[in-house]
C-alpha cells in the first residue's frame, strides 16, 4: 500500500508520493499540483475544498474559511453560513480532498501518509493535525518538520554531516531554519521567523499601491477580494526589467495599472529591506559563520517570486543555493520520506530551541488609508520568538475613558476577528487625563502567557496568568463532526468544473450591468437547467463550448 506525503500549507496543500525512483507530486481533479486551503458553505449548505471554494470566497467571503492552519489545536470558531466549524474540522475537510485526489490517480485506497508540520507548531497543533487526518481517513506515519522535509528533497544526504540554512517563504511569514545534520541525525539548531513577510504581504503591498493610485473607496469585502484575486495572478509575473500595464476589474468597471521596475523596487523596498534579518539572527543564534554554511535552500510558494531569490543571492555571495521549484520542496520531500523503509523513516529530527506557536497581543483602533481599523491586532510577542520571551509596549488612553479594557488575543491576523480572544484586563483610570498604560507580556517555555498592565499615572497594577495550552485537542471528536466530514464527498473532475462555471458565471454577472450581464446571467441558467434535466451529452457539449463563449464576451469585458 503507497504511503503519500502531504504538504499541508497555509494557502495551499500539495500531495505526493515515491514512485520507486524520485517523488512525485499527484495532481488534484483539475490537473493541478496545488490545492487552496479553503472551505466555502454554498446556499444550499454544500461544502466545497480548493478551487471552487476560493473562487467563491471572492463572492461570499463570510461563507469561506482560509489561513486556519496556523490555529490549529485552539477553540477558534468559524462561522459559515449557519454551521459552525473548528480548525481541525476544516483541516480535516481539505486533508480528505487530497487523500481522494491520490486515490482516483494511484487507483488504490490510501491510508497512511507523512505530513509536513511548521517547526514552531506546538503539541497541542501537531496533535490537532494528527486528529484532523485521523477524521479524513488517514494514520500519520510520522511528522516531518518544514525544513527537514526540504532537505529530504535538495539532494542532501542524511549520512554526511551538513550545515544547512532552509529559507522558507510562505503565504504570511519567512522563516530562516539552521539545519545541522550529523551521525543521521536531522537537528533544527535555530530558527528565526519574520511574521507579515509572506507572499501574501507582497500581494497586499501591491492591492495597497492599486486602491491609494485609484483613490477607490468605501470597498466592499467582495470588492476587495476581488482585487487582492487578481493582483496574486499579477504578482506572480512581474519580472522587474521593464514597465508592465495590466488590466483589473472592480465592480463592473476597467481599470489599468502600470508598474514599472523603479517603482516596484520603492514599494516593496520596506519588505525586501528585512529579509537579511532571519539570516543574520540565525547565524548569530548558532554560532556559525557564513562561510561554514554548504547550501541554502528555498522552499515555500514565496520562494518563486523573482525579487526574493534575487535579493538573497546578493546577499550571500557565492554560496551555494538550491533554488529550483521551491513551492513544490517540501511536498516532494514527505513525498521522498514517504518512500523510505520503515526503519529509517524513523530516524529522529530534533528542534533544540523552543519557539512561540502563535503570536500575542491586543487591540486597539487605527486610522489607515481605507478609514479606522476599529479591530486591529498589535502583536507583543511574535510566532516563532525564542522562549522564554518578554515584550512591554505604553500606549495612550482615551481622555473621556474612566476605565480601560485590554483584550488579549492569540492568532497572526491584522483583523482581530479573525484571531481568538483568550483574555481581557482592565483596570481604572482619571477621567479626562491623558494617562499611559504600560503593559507586559512574559511566554514562558512551558506556553504560560503572564500579562502585567499598570497605569504610571496612578500606579495601579493588575495582572492576569493565561494557560494559553487549550484543552480542546486532547477531548474526543464529538460524532455530529465525524459524520459531516464522513459525509463530505470530493467531487469528480467534471462536477468541480460545472461547480466552477456556475460560480465564475455569476461572478461575472455581479461585476457587470446592462446587456452584459444578462448574457451571463442567462448562460448561468442555461448549465443550471442542463444539471437539472441529467443530460450527460447536453453537459458535455456546453462546457466544450464555454471557453469560446468567454472568449467571445471579451471584446465587452476583460476576465
Amino acid at each position: 500500500m503507497t504511503v503519500i506525503g502531504i504538504d499541508f500549507g497555509t494557502a495551499n496543500s500539495l500531495v505526493g508520493y515515491f514512485d520507486g525512483q524520485a517523488p512525485r507530486i499527484i495532481p488534484n481533479e483539475w490537473g493541478a499540483e496545488v490545492t487552496p486551503t479553503v472551505v466555502n458553505v454554498d446556499e444550499t449548505g454544500q461544502v466545497t475544498v480548493g478551487a471552487v471554494a476560493q473562487s467563491r470566497g471572492i463572492l461570499n467571503p463570510d461563507a469561506t474559511a482560509a489561513n486556519f492552519k496556523s490555529l490549529l489545536g485552539t477553540a477558534k470558531q468559524y462561522h459559515l453560513r449557519d454551521r459552525q466549524f473548528t480548525p481541525t474540522e476544516l483541516t480535516a475537510l481539505v486533508l480528505k480532498s487530497q487523500r481522494i485526489s491520490a486515490e482516483r490517480y494511484l487507483h488504490e485506497t490510501i491510508s497512511e501518509a507523512i505530513v509536513s508540520v511548521p517547526s514552531y507548531f506546538d503539541n497541542q497543533q501537531r496533535d490537532a493535525l494528527i486528529q484532523a487526518a485521523q477524521l479524513a481517513g488517514l494514520t500519520v506515519m510520522k511528522l516531518v518538520c518544514d525544513p527537514v522535509a526540504a532537505l529530504a528533497a535538495s539532494g542532501i544526504s542524511a549520512d554526511q554531516e551538513s550545515r544547512v540554512l532552509v529559507a522558507d517563504m510562505g503565504r504570511d511569514r519567512f522563516t530562516v531554519s539552521a539545519v545541522h545534520t550529523i551521525g543521521k541525525t536531522r537537528q533544527v539548531t535555530a530558527q528565526a521567523t519574520v511574521n507579515h513577510l509572506g507572499g501574501a504581504d507582497f500581494t497586499q503591498t501591491l492591492v495597497d499601491d492599486f486602491i491609494v493610485q485609484k483613490g477607490l473607496s468605501e470597498l466592499d469585502a467582495a470588492a476587495y477580494m476581488q482585487i487582492a484575486t487578481q493582483m496574486e495572478i499579477i504578482k506572480r509575473g512581474l519580472h522587474f526589467t521593464n514597465q508592465e500595464t495590466v488590466f483589473l476589474t472592480v465592480r463592473g468597471d476597467e481599470y489599468t495599472y502600470t508598474l514599472t521596475a523603479e517603482h516596484l523596487s520603492k514599494i516593496f523596498a520596506p519588505l525586501i529591506d528585512i529579509l537579511t534579518e532571519p539570516f543574520a539572527t540565525v547565524l548569530h543564534r548558532v554560532g556559525w559563520q557564513l562561510a561554514a554554511v554548504d547550501k541554502i535552500v528555498f522552499s515555500g510558494a514565496g520562494g518563486e517570486f523573482p525579487v526574493i531569490q534575487q535579493h538573497v543571492r546578493t546577499l550571500q555571495g557565492n554560496l551555494s543555493i538550491v533554488s529550483d521549484t521551491p513551492g513544490d520542496r517540501v511536498a516532494l520531500g514527505v513525498a521522498a520520506l514517504a518512500g523510505m523503509p520503515l526503519q529509517d523513516l524513523m530516524r529522529p529530527e530534533m528542534i533544540l530551541t523552543p519557539t512561540a506557536a502563535h503570536s500575542y497581543g491586543i487591540q486597539t483602533r487605527r486610522k489607515t488609508f481605507a478609514g479606522w481599523l476599529t479591530d486591529g491586532f498589535v502583536p507583543l510577542i511574535e510566532r516563532g520568538q525564542p522562549l522564554p520571551v518578554e515584550k512591554t509596549v505604553k500606549l495612550a488612553t482615551n481622555p473621556a475613558d474612566t476605565e480601560v479594557f485590554i483584550p488579549i488575543f492569540l492568532g497572526e491576523s491584522m483583523h482581530n476577528r479573525n484571531n481568538l480572544q483568550i483574555g481581557e484586563c482592565h483596570l481604572q483610570k482619571h477621567p479626562q487625563a491623558n494617562e499611559l498604560i504600560v503593559i507586559t507580556f512574559r511566554l514562558a517555555a512551558d506556553g504560560e502567557l503572564q500579562i502585567l498592565v499598570s497605569n504610571e499615572a496612578t500606579d495601579e497594577l493588575t495582572q492576569q496568568t493565561i494557560e494559553v495550552t487549550p484543552t480542546v485537542v486532547n477531548q474526543p471528536v464529538d460524532q455530529a463532526t465525524v459524520q459531516r466530514v464522513n459525509a463530505f464527498a470530493v467531487p469528480q473532475k467534471n462536477e468541480e468544473e460545472d461547480q466552477l462555471i456556475l460560480t465564475q458565471l455569476e461572478r461575472l454577472a455581479n461585476e457587470n450591468n446592462g446587456a452584459i450581464r444578462q448574457q451571463f446571467e442567462n448562460k448561468r441558467r442555461q448549465l443550471i437547467q442542463l444539471l437539472a434535466d441529467h443530460n450527460p451529452a447536453a453537459i458535455a457539449k456546453y462546457r466544450q463550448e464555454f471557453d469560446a463563449f468567454l472568449r467571445d464576451m471579451q471584446s465587452e469585458y476583460i476576465l
